[in-house]
């Protein structure tokens, strides 16, 4: 499968109160490089592992294939992945005929973290 998304800036925080459904997520990689990467994700206590290939077409689009896995087996693999765990807060907000997905995230290493807020919307997301 081939995932196609676009990512922008986000400027205030009214998606908050725009959005229609928040979605709490963790996630972990297993190995991160920009030729591929395999993560370790948990929503809603499900758990998923995800492996991504490289860019292509500029960076908008890649490989992508994702799985469903048992949560306890979602929870020992992000044992393996360190001490780099993502947590992040996806916002849905609908605007005109796209569903717009407004992710807060924030990257724990240890002690330090960093946060960053950001706006994507991927192919299937978008209604003619």
């Amino acid at each position: 499968m081939i995932e196609i998304e676009r990512k922008f800036l986000v400027k205030s925080d009214k998606y908050r109160s725009d959005a229609f459904k928040v979605q709490l997520l963790s996630q972990a990689y297993l190995n991160n490089n920009p030729d591929k990467s395999v993560r370790i994700r948990i929503v809603d206590n499900e758990g998923f592992i995800t492996i991504k290939g490289p860019s292509n077409d500029g960076g908008f689009s890649r490989f992508e294939w994702e799985k469903k896995i048992p949560f306890d087996e979602a929870v020992e693999l992000m044992k393996l992945c360190g001490d780099q765990l993502i947590l992040k807060k996806r916002y849905f907000v609908k605007h005109n005929k796209i569903i717009l997905e407004v992710v807060n995230e924030t990257l724990w290493r240890s002690a330090n973290f960093k946060k960053k807020v950001f706006c994507k919307t991927q192919q299937n997301n978008l209604r003619s």
